[in-house]
């Protein structure tokens, strides 16, 4: 449906449309599309202000219309198809852009689901879009988590994230983001500490689907307390740790599977030793999922070869999870890559599985 923010902006076309081609362009094509792909028109607005600039009709504000609606959409289309894909029930939020002059001031809110960014242009496009996204990713991503994590902590999540949607782009935009804010947080000793880890095990896929969801978990829990904040820094710290040590680990490695920390409780399960799956079938990983669970564990992460995708979905049938008290939470498919003895990198299509705890407790719902 129309947005009644930008309404304006669409009325304004109809009449140009309706001056330079008639009723029949309006009722054939552009209405409908309009009604019915919503989100597509919007994204394509900076096309068809590009067009009115061009041809010269109203040029200064096309030319301010196409500049915003070129950034909120490749901003929107990041956060909606990207991270809402990477991150189990990420809750989207648009962004608005307002731009203001050198009276007013700089801000952001939210309003009716949408983050609104106040900011003042640059001529420089690029600074404009990459301001504006780290706008939307502080405000945006693990907004509960933050009120509870270090500063630290924050900006370092968020210029990774940052760097991973800048990747996306023209090499022109990652190297402006690199020189504007990469560099002097990854200068930063402990910025640039987690930037290393969180690397390693972003190669292992495990930032997006384990740290970030875990994180996510915990900004669930912890939202509205009133906790002590050195507490969850110190267990935030642990949970790179704990993911870094898997992350790094080598082929054949035995290493600690199970973290319990007061808000992250969640173990990680491999599956893929095919004798053993061969010989002795589902029975010994159902009974490290009730051992995991008698460890008050509330998220298993079972990972596999994705070659193993079927033992994995049969392992989890409704039964057992119905019998354990859990719910399949999600499951992914992705590339990740781990470690033989001569630390040589191994590439490989991996099957995630997340089984989750139906009833945990959310401090909030004791204040």
């Amino acid at each position: 449906m129309i947005i009644a923010d930008q309404f304006l902006d669409w009325l304004i076309l109809f009449w140009i449309l309706f001056k330079l081609y008639g009723g029949w362009i309006l009722l054939l094509f552009f209405i409908p599309y309009v009604l019915f792909f919503p989100d597509q028109f919007q994204k394509n607005l900076e096309f068809i202000f590009k067009g009115l600039e061009k041809l010269k009709i109203f040029g200064t504000w096309a030319n301010k219309k196409k500049i915003t609606y070129g950034i909120q959409g490749r901003i929107n289309h990041y956060v909606n198809k990207y991270l809402s894909k990477e991150i189990k029930d990420f809750v989207q939020s648009n962004i608005k852009l307002e731009w203001v002059d050198e009276n007013q001031t700089e801000e952001s809110f939210r309003e009716k689901g949408k983050l609104i960014v106040r900011m003042r242009e640059n001529d420089n496009q690029n600074k404009n879009f990459i301001n504006a996204s780290m706008v939307f990713i502080s405000k945006n991503l693990l907004n509960k988590a933050k009120l509870y994590i270090s500063k630290k902590q924050r900006e370092s999540v968020d210029l990774y994230v940052a760097k991973k949607l800048f990747e996306t782009e023209k090499e022109e935009v990652l190297i402006q983001f690199i020189t504007d804010f990469f560099k002097e947080g990854n200068d930063d000793k402990k910025i640039g500490k987690f930037l290393e880890k969180y690397n390693r095990i972003d190669k292992a896929a495990l930032f997006f689907p384990v740290f970030i969801q875990e994180m996510t978990f915990l900004g669930e829990k912890v939202f509205g307390s009133s906790l002590p904040k050195n507490k969850v820094f110190d267990e935030v710290n642990g949970l790179i740790d704990f993911l870094f040590g898997w992350a790094k680990r080598k082929s054949g490695d035995s290493i600690n599977n199970i973290f319990t920390g007061q808000f992250c409780k969640f173990g990680v399960m491999l599956v893929g030793i095919e004798y053993r799956i061969e010989n002795e079938g589902e029975s010994p990983y159902k009974k490290h999922i009730k051992f995991l669970l008698e460890k008050e564990v509330e998220t298993i992460y079972l990972i596999g070869d994705v070659k193993q995708e079927d033992f994995i979905k049969n392992l989890c049938s409704d039964n057992f999870l119905k019998t354990n008290n859990l719910s399949l939470f999600n499951n992914k498919k992705y590339e990740a890559i781990t470690f033989n003895k001569n630390n040589e990198e191994i590439k490989g299509k991996t099957y995630l599985t997340v089984l989750r705890k139906n009833e945990i407790e959310h401090y909030f719902s004791n204040i």
